[in-house]
C-alpha cells in the first residue's frame, strides 16, 4: 500500500500501561516530545505519514510520550506485533516509499532540529 492518508488518531493505543505493568513496548520511530501536535502525534509531516502507512499495512501503533527517556516520545507496536511490523516495514520499503534508514533519518532530522530551537 502506497497512500496512507492521515494518522488514524482514534486506533491509537496508549502504551503506558503496558509500561506499568512491567512490559515494554517496541519503538520504530523516536521525536521530541516538544515537537508533538496538538493531536499528540509528532508535528512532522514525514513521521506522521510513517506512522500512517505503519497503521494502514495493518499494523496497530502506539503513541508514547511518558516514556523513560526525558523528552522523547516514540512510535510502538506491542512486543507481539514485532513480527507484523517487520512485515510492514519490508512492504513499504519495497515499495519505494519509505527508504531502509527512513525512521532513523527522520528522528536524528527531529532532534537536530530541536536541539537548535
Amino acid at each position: 500500500m502506497v497512500y496512507s492518508g492521515p494518522i488514524k488518531l482514534g486506533q491509537l493505543f496508549d502504551p503506558q500501561p503496558v509500561w506499568e505493568r512491567g512490559e515494554c513496548p517496541y519503538s520504530f520511530l523516536a521525536f521530541p516530545v516538544s515537537a508533538v501536535s496538538q493531536d499528540g502525534v509528532p508535528g512532522d509531516v514525514a513521521a506522521q505519514e510513517y506512522i500512517a502507512a505503519v497503521q494502514a499495512e495493518g499494523v496497530p501503533v502506539g503513541i508514547w510520550l511518558r516514556t523513560p527517556t526525558e523528552g522523547t516520545g516514540y512510535a510502538v507496536v506491542m512486543q507481539a506485533d514485532i513480527p507484523l511490523l517487520k512485515r510492514a516495514l519490508d512492504a513499504l520499503e519495497k515499495s519505494n516509499r519509505f527508504p531502509k534508514r527512513f525512521a532513523t533519518e527522520v528522528t536524528e532530522r527531529l532532534f537536530t532540529e530541536n536541539s537548535s530551537a
